[in-house]
C-alpha cells in the first residue's frame, strides 16, 4: 500500500470513529456513502455507548409528561468507577 493511500484511509477511518456523519465523511473522501460504508464499515467500532445515547435523548419523554413515563430510568451505558475515599 503506497503511502497517500494509506494516509487517506487513515484520515477517512479516524474522521469515522470520531462520530461524523457517514454523509459528510463521504463528500470529504469523494465517496458515495455505499461504497464509503461498504469499504469502511469494519473500521467503525467503539460508537456503541454514543449510539445509545442519541437514541435515548431524541425519544425521551417530555419532563412534564401526564402519563407520568417521565420517572422511567435511564438505561445505563458505561461503567462508572468508584470515587470516594474507600475505593483502593
Amino acid at each position: 500500500m503506497d503511502v497517500p493511500y494509506a494516509l487517506r484511509h487513515a484520515a477517512v477511518s479516524t474522521w469515522l470513529n470520531a462520530g461524523v456523519p457517514a454523509p459528510q465523511v463521504a463528500a470529504w473522501a469523494g465517496h458515495s456513502v455505499d461504497v464509503l460504508l461498504r469499504v469502511y464499515a469494519k473500521c467503525i467500532h467503539g460508537q456503541e455507548a454514543d449510539a445509545m445515547r442519541r437514541i435515548w435523548d431524541a425519544t425521551r419523554p417530555d419532563r412534564g409528561n401526564a402519563l407520568g413515563t417521565a420517572t422511567r430510568r435511564r438505561p445505563t451505558l458505561a461503567v462508572h468507577s468508584r470515587t470516594d475515599e474507600n475505593s483502593p
